[in-house]
């Protein structure tokens, strides 16, 4: 597995493995996951040590240790962590003065029950894009806020704000 991996990732990329194995005493019906395997080929010095070391996490996570049953190995697996440089996130612009927060249209929200007390629950609420928010803008619900893949809805007696890197903040008012 860890040579497919290193295919994978290139020879020439900073990566650490590391192993982890679920495993059981024989005769259990539930796993004991993500315990450590030691690097290196796996003879029976390294079958010994996974031993142990399934011991040493059974014990650590149900108080008990049964070193006179047997071990059974279930799931293997490998994990390659790449090194990566640091990801820099844009910042969204501030809204200026000469470009005014507008809603795209007005909608009417229903099924949301009575809140205000005012009958069949219905409520005027604006719809903005969500590419159009600019950070430091607040949008006091009940808010709309459609994007291609979803909808945000700002309840009333909350506000929306957008954060520096137009992340959605909603908080009640």
């Amino acid at each position: 597995m860890e040579t497919q991996l290193r295919e994978q990732v290139g020879d020439t990329t900073a990566v650490t493995f590391l192993r982890s194995m679920d495993a059981h005493l024989v005769g259990q019906s539930w796993d004991t996951p993500f315990v450590p395997v030691p690097d290196g080929v796996i003879d029976a010095d390294a079958v010994a040590t996974m031993v142990t070391s399934f011991h040493d996490t059974y014990e650590s996570r149900s108080g008990n240790r049964f070193e006179a049953m047997p071990v059974e190995g279930v799931t293997f697996r490998i994990r390659a962590v790449v090194e990566t440089s640091k990801i820099e996130f844009p910042r969204v612009p501030v809204r200026g003065a000469d470009e005014p927060l507008l809603p795209v249209r007005t909608t009417t929200l229903r099924f949301l029950g009575d809140i205000d007390g005012g009958g069949d629950g219905a409520q005027e609420a604006h719809v903005y894009e969500r590419s159009t928010l600019r950070a430091g803008d607040v949008l006091p619900g009940p808010t709309i806020i459609d994007e291609g893949l979803s909808t945000t809805h700002v309840g009333a007696g909350q506000q929306a704000t957008v954060g520096e890197y137009g992340e959605l903040i909603i908080r009640r008012k």
